[in-house]
């Protein structure tokens, strides 16, 4: 392991795992590298994006728990498309989005079947 990657990981235990000097690698790393992934190189949001993290934040936790991790993983890599048809999503009542996540009904706009559909999926898969 280098030099530097220990130290984070050192740093990042002590802080977080409660590090002891008998702890294995196999317990730190995988840790460690969960960690460091949030961490991606992706690029900062814009003040735009940064508004729109904002807008992901509704009165209601169901909604919050599927717009935010969205955002915070997916949108910035999302083709310009899917990333105004979102803008879009995020401007309809909470009601409506809440009742078109949960799938009591379906909304009548096309873009938005498949953002949701979209949403969806990704959040199932990182579950």
């Amino acid at each position: 392991m280098g030099k530097a990657l220990l130290i984070i990981s050192e740093k990042m235990a002590s802080r977080h795992w409660h590090f002891s000097r008998g702890a294995t690698t196999s317990y730190i790393l995988p840790r460690l590298y969960a960690s460091l992934q949030r961490f991606s190189m992706t690029r900062p949001f814009s003040e735009a994006e940064r508004k729109l993290r904002w807008q992901c934040r509704r009165g209601l936790k169901e909604l919050d728990v599927i717009l935010e991790p969205y955002m915070e993983d997916h949108y910035r890599d999302a083709p310009e498309a899917e990333q105004i048809i979102f803008q879009r999503l995020l401007a309809e009542e909470d009601v409506d989005l809440l009742a078109w996540f949960m799938q009591y009904t379906q909304p009548d706009d096309s873009d938005y079947r498949a953002l949701i559909g979209t949403i969806l999926a990704k959040l199932a898969h990182t579950l």
